[in-house]
């Protein structure tokens, strides 16, 4: 196997506890693995997605994975297809959150 793990690690966690983020594509994969990594941290987590059903399976196993958590699941309905639904995706996201993280 070598010296390295072959398994990511986080050493160091910072805690971003007031924190907002949005994660696109966060209903599976490495948005998935992204939105429950943030909200670990304590972060306001958007699950920017398309479908609200998908946002809540994603959030509902995001839960149960991490039971103990400050932060905040959140769901932001997300199309990135034109450019037109991105600037509405925004704009409704700025709506909602009067502050995020870049």
């Amino acid at each position: 196997m070598g010296a390295f793990s072959s398994r990511a690690t986080i050493t160091t966690q910072p805690n971003l506890t007031g924190r907002v983020l949005m994660v696109t594509g966060a209903n599976r994969g490495i948005g998935f693995e992204t939105a429950k990594q943030l909200y670990r941290m304590g972060g306001t987590v958007y699950l920017g997605v398309r479908s609200e059903e998908n946002a809540r399976r994603a959030m509902e196993l995001i839960r149960a994975d991490v039971p103990s958590s400050d932060g905040q699941l959140k769901m932001a309905s997300v199309g990135l297809s034109t450019v037109g639904k991105t600037r509405e995706s925004a704009e409704a996201f700025l709506k909602a959150e009067d502050r995020w993280t870049s």
